[in-house]
């Protein structure tokens, strides 16, 4: 749960999980000893008016035999057989968290916990609440992290321990929250969203100094869409500790807001107090890539890799950098690389399966996808591609199934609907095509393909008035929407407007020189209107361009009319 990247629907990162905080009143060893952070001392230089010398020091090398016996010396406590007290248990769940055994953690903390010495017990409450957060297990946290609080001898020395529980269930409430987002269902997120407020206040009530808990308020804050009251929660934790994550978070919230230049400046500020944030360079890149500053943008990634190569982040957003410039290989390199670093990141396998569709390469996209899936099961967009590449290969019923899937968890992704109403067309499923269509239209009104497509719809329902205003529609959005220009000529052509049928199929030439059915169809427009050359001309255009696009029954057909046209 705690010590991991967290990442916003963008892909940046916007936090470090909380780690514990340490009771201060026994000899027992629980958690991670953080001490002050050294973002917080170069972050006085500022109020102080000094500039600090940055000395750095190359990462020391362990062997494998070191490795091994620095494991061995953590967990070198004897737990004998019977009679433990509950105080050897609990370090020895401390020993084994540290190592990220967790079950046998929350096992040892068990022991400790069937003992109920009223000295100890919270702690061994508060370690299995940690150790279950870790494994994702956030309701019986949040509940171990109550009988901790339960427990909690009433003593004045142990107030900023109280106030660390209290933090630890917000943390776990925002990511039950954050799990329910995914999952599609937004009313159960609020709840665990405003819980996780109701109790990261109760903490700064306890302890209004702790700069980690306003940083908390505003990972919550954030979620709940109260950005004002966000920004004044990270400013309280800023003007505690002028660290550089909560530069970076700030800047995060910032761009939330299209602030751009004050996330660069807050993104630029977290950098000069630490330079080798690599978090601070990832967001940066972010932004920079949203700006289309696309080589700043790289600079920043490299410069995070460059500072953590194990940051599996950085490679999955510039291997999106690279996929946008069309340079499949580094990208496909950089995908693979941050599934090496974690391989549970779906995020990475859904974009390595983007780029192996776009490839045509569909068992290795399909394979990918499967993955993504099987690792986040609520991942709505990794089952809208598996779709789509499902109707690729013609098994519409999986193709089916899986936008409604997508729909299922996100019911305002309008792409699924949009693509699932193309199942149904084709399966001539008029009304649930028509429904499918216009609830994506809905969720979008400037959706300019699900306007292009209920068009078509009303076309074959001879609801022609309606395909019209469909396909204007979706001009106006998209002003360089070949096929749309083409349609509507067609249209034309049937409510016997000439003149506006050619200015159509003009445009569309136009956009798309390679578009053969406009040819084609002004063929038809000019023998209506008596032009015999120009009708040679378009069919000849026509004919070429079927034969280039290997479509021989149109080209057949075309040279059909002109030999009988003696052309």
């Amino acid at each position: 749960m705690s010590g991991g990247a967290v990442l916003d629907s963008q892909g940046r990162v916007i936090g470090i999980h909380g780690r514990s905080e340490g009771a201060g009143v026994t000899e027992i060893q629980l958690g991670y000893s953080l001490g002050i952070p050294i973002s917080t001392f170069l972050g006085l230089q500022e109020r102080l008016k000094v500039k600090p010398q940055l000395l750095t020091t190359a990462q020391p090398q362990v062997s494998p035999q070191q490795q091994q016996e620095i494991i061995q010396a953590i967990t070198g406590v004897i737990v004998p057989n019977t009679n433990a007290k509950a105080d050897i248990w609990i370090e020895r769940g401390g020993q084994l968290w540290r190592l990220f055994r967790f079950e046998e953690a929350i096992k040892a903390f068990d022991e400790a916990i069937k003992q109920n010495e009223s000295e100890n017990v919270y702690l061994a409450w508060y370690g299995k609440g940690l150790a279950l957060g870790y494994l994702d297990k956030y309701q019986p946290a949040i509940e171990a992290f109550q009988q901790a609080i339960n427990t909690l001898p009433k003593r004045e020395n142990l107030k900023k321990f109280h106030s660390s529980i209290l933090q630890q269930q917000s943390v776990v409430y925002r990511f039950l929250g954050d799990f329910s987002t995914s999952a599609g269902r937004e009313r159960e997120a609020r709840e665990n969203y405003e819980q996780a407020l109701t109790v990261i206040n109760q903490a700064i009530s306890l302890l209004p100094n702790n700069p980690n808990y306003y940083n908390e308020k505003w990972g919550v804050l954030s979620e709940l869409k109260r950005y004002d009251e966000g920004l004044a929660a990270i400013n309280q934790a800023i003007n505690l500790a002028p660290r550089a994550a909560w530069y970076v978070n700030r800047g995060s919230l910032y761009s939330d807001l299209q602030k751009y230049d004050l996330a660069l400046s807050d993104y630029n500020k977290a950098i000069d107090i630490n330079p080798n944030d690599a978090n601070a360079y990832v967001n940066r890149g972010v932004l920079y890539k949203d700006l289309q500053k696309y080589e700043l943008a790289l600079s920043d990634y490299n410069k995070a890799i460059d500072i953590n190569p194990n940051l599996a982040e950085a490679y999955n957003n510039r291997g999106n950098l690279y996929y946008n410039q069309q340079k499949y290989e580094l990208a496909l390199s950089d995908f693979s690389k941050a599934i090496d670093i974690n391989p549970n990141y779906a995020n990475a396998y859904y974009n390595r399966g983007n780029l192996y569709y776009n490839q045509q390469k569909y068992e290795l996209a399909l394979s990918d996808y499967n993955k993504a899936i099987d690792i986040n099961p609520n991942y709505a967009n990794a089952y809208y591609n598996r779709g789509n590449l499902y109707s690729d290969l013609q098994k519409y019923e999986l193709a089916l199934s899986d936008f409604s899937k997508a729909i299922d968890i996100n019911p305002n992704l309008a792409e699924a609907y949009n693509n699932r109403g193309n199942l149904y067309y084709n399966q001539q499923k008029y009304e649930l095509a028509l429904s499918d269509y216009s609830k994506a239209i809905d969720i979008n009104p400037n959706y300019a393909m699900a306007y292009y497509n209920r068009g078509n719809l009303y076309i074959d329902l001879q609801k022609y008035e309606l395909a019209l205003s469909d396909f204007s529609k979706a001009i106006e959005i998209n002003p360089n929407d070949a096929d749309a220009y083409y349609n509507r000529g067609n249209l034309y052509i049937d409510l016997q407007k000439y003149e506006l049928a050619l200015s159509d199929f003009s445009k569309a030439i136009e956009i798309n020189p390679n578009l053969a059915q406009a040819y084609l169809g002004r063929s038809i427009l000019y023998a209506i209107l008596g032009q015999p050359e120009k009708v040679k001309i378009d069919l000849q255009q026509a004919a070429i361009l079927f034969l280039q696009q290997n479509n021989m029954a149109a080209y057949e057909k075309v040279m059909q009319i002109l030999q009988q046209l003696g052309g």
